[in-house]
């Protein structure tokens, strides 16, 4: 489970970062950089970030956990 986590968070990251970087083209066009953020605050792909750092976190976190216990228990077999 906690594969696919990481996975789906890796890929809804990328999408995210991708979609800032090809917005920066903006400028190009006289955009100032706090037009570019009010651009960027209005498109759904940027908000794809949030979810899959919340996603990553989940998935790292029961990953630590699953290793702390394996030690554990061999540790005191």
């Amino acid at each position: 489970m906690k594969y696919l986590q990481a996975y789906l968070a890796t890929w809804l990251i990328a999408i995210s970062i991708t979609f800032l970087i090809l917005d920066t083209n903006v400028f190009e066009i006289g955009y100032s950089f706090l037009d570019y953020v009010q651009f960027i605050s209005r498109k759904v792909e940027v908000y794809l970030f949030i979810p899959g750092m919340i996603l990553l976190i989940r998935a790292q976190k029961k990953g630590k956990q699953n290793e702390n216990h394996k030690r554990h228990s061999i540790k005191f077999r």
